[in-house]
């Protein structure tokens, strides 16, 4: 007798500040010899990325990416009434009860004519490289030439974290799909860089038995110091003798116009991301919110070092020249991370 694959199945629906979110419903799962046919509608303003994860322990760890996927699924998803199939058996998915299944739904990360390494990426800038000065713990100062490279606009999302590792780290200091993410170590950092660059059918850039980047693959990474420094000051947009000392001014009473930090934080916590004005290249919370993690390391990657000021930190804190060491297996209620793609 046949064994069919029987999942539970937990539908995502996911909603972030930075367009009209789309909206999955009206989910409808059925098994049709041995395959799971998944069934939704989608709602809207354009195509959307699809995607699926599963859990093989009830919810508690996301960590398992269907590839034997045929359907509405994958980028360039149009909205309305959807199916995808899963051959579970075709990715050695062996019978259980505490199967669970995401469906994922996100504005279109790419151009439907171009699905890897594409000019425009929603939600990304494309950085324009160039020369910049600076110093830090690893690096004495000096002048370096960044390359070309998209960042992400807005620090993660509790919202896309979730989304992608199943949890939501955030407790204390401010909470919502569109809060940055905080209480992330840097391993679990590039973890999720690793996790959603697999679902969007990109090439991870880590190898977490040496947690070594390889920036020629061109999934998502974490910012070099110097990629970090340069889109802050404001990359080509400002002459190097005019770099901002604060993500996007020089002017220590207008920081308060681009940053959540001490001097305008009440209540104390994180706050939406993109609820200020962005700096010369459109990113925003470079300064405030929440410290991000960089891909350099300090003693042997012993440290990494971490960037921006956060939201209980005061106005000398938040200047793009002052850096922090932390442990990579640390976390705190003030540290998040933006995420990059090299453009190749």
């Amino acid at each position: 007798m046949k064994k069919y694959y029987i999942l539970t199945i937990l539908v995502l629906l996911t909603s972030f500040l930075f367009a009209a979110a789309p909206n999955v419903s009206n989910i409808q799962i059925t098994s049709d010899s041995g395959n799971i046919v998944i069934s939704y509608d989608l709602t809207a303003d354009g195509r959307c990325q699809v995607i699926v994860i599963a859990s093989a322990d009830g919810g508690a760890n996301y960590n398992i990416y269907p590839t034997a996927l045929t359907g509405h699924v994958g980028s360039s998803v149009m909205p309305g009434t959807n199916q995808i199939v899963w051959s579970t058996s075709s990715d050695n998915i062996e019978v259980g009860d505490q199967y669970k299944v995401k469906v994922i739904a996100r504005d279109n990360p790419v151009t439907p004519t171009n699905p890897l390494g594409a000019e425009e990426i929603v939600s990304f800038i494309k950085i324009i490289g160039g020369s910049v000065e600076g110093q830090s713990f690893s690096h004495p100062m000096m002048e370096t030439t960044v390359e070309d490279f998209y960042m992400s606009k807005y620090e993660v999302t509790q919202g896309e974290y979730e989304s992608v590792m199943g949890v939501n780290p955030a407790l204390d200091a401010g909470t919502g799909n569109d809060y940055p993410v905080y209480n992330v170590t840097w391993r679990e950092a590039v973890e999720y860089c690793n996790a959603r660059s697999i679902q969007e059918g990109l090439n991870p850039c880590y190898n977490t038995a040496y947690w070594a980047c390889d920036f020629s693959a061109n999934g998502y990474r974490l910012p070099t110091l110097m990629e970090w420094l340069y889109a802050a000051k404001g990359g080509n947009q400002q002459p190097a003798s005019d770099y901002n000392q604060w993500a996007g001014t020089n002017i220590e009473t207008e920081v308060t116009n681009y940053a959540w930090y001490t001097a305008n934080n009440s209540p104390n916590g994180t706050k939406e991301v993109g609820s200020k004005e962005p700096n010369e290249l459109g990113l925003y919370d470079m300064t405030g919110n929440v410290m991000e993690w960089s891909n350099n390391s300090y003693m042997w990657g012993m440290f990494y070092e971490v960037r921006g000021g956060s939201w209980n930190s005061d106005a000398d804190s938040c200047e793009l020249g002052y850096v922090k060491c932390i442990s990579p297996t640390r976390f705190y209620n003030n540290l998040g991370f933006r995420i990059v793609r090299s453009s190749n």
